[in-house]
């Protein structure tokens, strides 16, 4: 073959290449910036008060309040992130066999790219050739089909989102974990959401429990402690919020003619959904919501803003940028996140905070995580700080990896808190969103921005224990300036990659 035909293949091959990173970039950069629309000034304000809530501090505290609202209720709403098949999950899908075995009815959403699924798989979920599903929800489905309607969330549909997941960056998930119920037979008892950082697995769910001579569980498949995670319980209005939004995405999932739900799931989906109208309709006749102005709150209890966004909004990102810029002088603002790489417009609000004399204390995940998504979140999160420590001469701003041991049971972190201040008034949060890009502005997620002093004390409390010299290191300015030009690199790839898109 002569030399001209090469040139003219390999010229071919250059433009097929240009056009892909191209589009990659026109598709990355589209998702986050249409994000970017102003929320409402209201939605900061609506708390609702009269709530009663629980922190359930690690794995095994949710699991075995989990446990007790599942056996209690007739109505079970649960929705995951991922449902692994594991010693969590599968105990998890025997309860709720047990429970439609007893009559309950059960209501699942699922997000169809959850559970680790490569990014070629979803090509062929997708066609139908494969179930979503994993084993334990199969088993459950097949067990009891009458009584139990799974709704799979974004799933592959079109060309755009299913070049996008070939990609293999910025998936967009539906990133929301919640367990919702209640029982007709005891409207006395009002219906309660758990809510937190935690999906339906071992990594999560089993975190904290000692085992044999006062160890802690390690996992067989990471051989690694389960992750350091947090959840509440709540009773009150703002459930039946968070039921209406679940009520919406199961419809709007049911109305979807994908190959693979009209070939695994049963054919009752729009009856479950008919039969949830109606019990969210009992529900609400039983339950009054009263708004109420976010100054007018003490003595109500515990007051809740839910805020929650789809994919490709930022409506939490604004949120808890308007929440910062309200926090008074000479407080504390801390953000412990797993992933911690901000948009520039929320480091532009913690870096004013810091002008305001506030002192920011930030904790997430290590670089020596075993986690490979921690572990490079992390890296990445550390060449960002460089520049904010290069342009601060402010004492005020700390940043700390988690590392955990032995004594606490603990590697990762996975817990998603927010304190903003200390007053009385101070605004805190607990849900599924991290403090990156993929979940500030591609994923759904969903937070609950809370205000009552005596719980605040207790989110406090938790953290301080979490940030004990044993469990952190402190990542200071001389260390990272110190850091040789080979490891910035390393670090920086990552951080390049979303500056660009962003």
């Amino acid at each position: 073959m002569s030399s001209l035909i090469w040139k003219k293949i390999t010229y071919f091959f250059l433009l097929l290449l240009l056009i892909f990173v191209l589009l990659s970039w026109g598709i990355l950069y589209y998702q986050n910036h249409y994000a970017i629309v102003p929320l409402s000034p209201n939605v900061t304000k609506k708390y609702l008060k009269n709530h009663q809530v629980k922190l359930l501090i690690n794995g095994v505290n949710s699991t075995r309040q989990r446990n007790q609202n599942i056996e209690d209720a007739n109505i079970i709403l649960l929705k995951t992130f991922e449902f692994h098949d594991d010693e969590s999950g599968n105990a998890l899908a025997d309860l709720l066999i047990k429970k439609a075995k007893a009559g309950a009815l059960i209501f699942i959403q699922f997000d169809a790219k959850g559970n680790d699924n490569y990014p070629q798989d979803f090509w062929v979920i997708k066609n139908g050739k494969i179930s979503p599903l994993p084993e334990p929800l199969q088993r459950l489905l097949k067990a009891y089909p009458q009584q139990v309607a799974i709704y799979p969330t974004n799933p592959p549909t079109n060309i755009l989102t299913s070049y996008v997941d070939l990609l293999g960056v910025n998936i967009p998930i539906d990133h929301e974990k919640y367990l919702i119920t209640w029982n007709t037979n005891k409207w006395q008892e009002p219906a309660k959401v758990i809510m937190g950082g935690m999906n339906v697995g071992d990594s999560s769910l089993l975190g904290g429990e000692k085992i044999a001579q006062g160890e802690f569980k390690i996992l067989a498949d990471t051989e690694d402690y389960p992750w350091r995670d947090t959840d509440v319980e709540l009773s009150g209005p703002v459930v039946q919020e968070i039921i209406s939004r679940f009520y919406e995405e199961a419809n709007f999932q049911s109305k979807m003619p994908h190959a693979y739900i009209q070939k695994h799931f049963h054919a009752n989906m729009r009856q479950g959904l008919e039969r949830l109208k109606l019990l969210i309709h009992s529900l609400n006749e039983h339950a009054k919501t009263v708004f109420v102005p976010a100054e007018q709150v003490q003595n109500h209890g515990v007051s809740v803003n839910y805020i929650a966004k789809n994919i490709y909004q930022n409506h939490i990102e604004q949120a808890l940028i308007h929440y910062i810029r309200q926090v008074p002088q000479h407080e504390t603002i801390i953000l412990v996140a797993p992933y911690f790489l901000p948009s520039k417009e929320l480091m532009q609000a913690l870096i004013e905070a810091l002008s305001h004399d506030i002192q920011v204390k930030i904790l997430t995940n290590s670089i020596r995580s075993k986690n490979k998504g921690f572990r490079q979140v992390a890296s990445a999160g550390r060449c960002r700080m460089r520049a904010v420590f290069s342009k601060l001469a402010s004492n005020h701003i700390k940043y700390y990896e988690y590392v955990g041991n032995s004594q606490v049971g603990f590697h990762n972190l996975h817990q998603k808190v927010w304190l903003l201040g200390q007053n009385e008034k101070a605004i805190f949060a607990i849900g599924s969103s991290n403090l990156d890009n993929q979940s500030l502005r591609i994923n759904s997620e969903g937070m609950l921005f809370m205000q009552n002093p005596k719980l605040q004390k207790q989110f406090q409390a938790m953290i301080e224990n979490d940030m004990q010299a044993d469990n952190i290191h402190e990542i200071t300015q001389k260390e990272l300036i110190q850091t040789p030009l080979t490891q910035r690199f390393k670090e920086c790839r990552y951080d390049w990659l979303v500056d660009f898109v962003m």
